[in-house]
Order: C-alpha cells, then sequence, then structure tokens
C-alpha cells in the first residue's frame, strides 16, 4: 500500500516506438506495476494512440492523447533531445503522465522496457 495504506489512484503515460506493439505495452507496465496502483487512465502522444488505445481498453480506463505541442509544454525531470527530434517533444510519457493526471505528481519516472516507455503519475484528487 501507500503510506497512507490506501490505494493510489495512478495515470499511465505510454511511449513507443514505432515497432511497438500492444502486448509489449502489457508487458512493459507489467514490469513495473505496484500491487496498491489502480490506474485510471492511460495518457499518451496523439501519433501513437493507436496501439495504445488497446492497453487501455484492457483495463478498461479511458486514454487521453495529447499533441507534441501540449506534451512539449510540460516540465519533466528526464527530458530526451533523441525523443524532441523523433516526434517534436521532449517528453512522451511522463508529459502525458503529468497532463493526464489532471495535476498530480509523478511516482514513477520514465522506465525503458524493449521498445515501449512508462511513467506513472498519481491522480489529482478534486477538492472537496
Amino acid at each position: 500500500m501507500s503510506e497512507s495504506g490506501r490505494a493510489e489512484s495512478v495515470v499511465v503515460g505510454v511511449g513507443t516506438t514505432a515497432a511497438a506493439t500492444g502486448s509489449d505495452i502489457a508487458v512493459g507496465f507489467a514490469s513495473v506495476a505496484r500491487p496498491h496502483w489502480t490506474v485510471v487512465a492511460v495518457a499518451t502522444l496523439d501519433r501513437k494512440h493507436a496501439i495504445v488505445e488497446s492497453f487501455a481498453r484492457s483495463l478498461s480506463v479511458p486514454l487521453s492523447v495529447w499533441t507534441a505541442a501540449q506534451l512539449a509544454s510540460v516540465v519533466v525531470p528526464a527530458p530526451s533531445l533523441l525523443v524532441d527530434d523523433a516526434v517534436g517533444t521532449p517528453s512522451v510519457a511522463e508529459a502525458a503522465a503529468l497532463l493526464g493526471s489532471g495535476g498530480g505528481t509523478l511516482i514513477l519516472g520514465k522506465t525503458k522496457v524493449g521498445s515501449v516507455t512508462i511513467a506513472v503519475a498519481l491522480a489529482a484528487v478534486p477538492e472537496e
């Protein structure tokens, strides 16, 4: 469990190479997932959404897609010039997780697993 002893609602940010498959995403996430996480959404770059959509569907959660410009506006701990050159933003997984979280915080920085990069953010808790 989390420090508070409760499940944590998280948003999974996903970046992929052109060769990645839906199975690669599932395996990548499984390798970093924690038992106390409850995935509430998946987020990615708009150009990569078709492959990531099947992963989101398999978890029965919504998929949020973001443009390169939207992702590039997010300050992340580990920007990549290589990713920036390839898709027009220095971060896909971390920035998508943060944008998808609605103001939450990154709890797992980008983690590369084969052809997939995963990052996880705590979903923001709505004000009561």
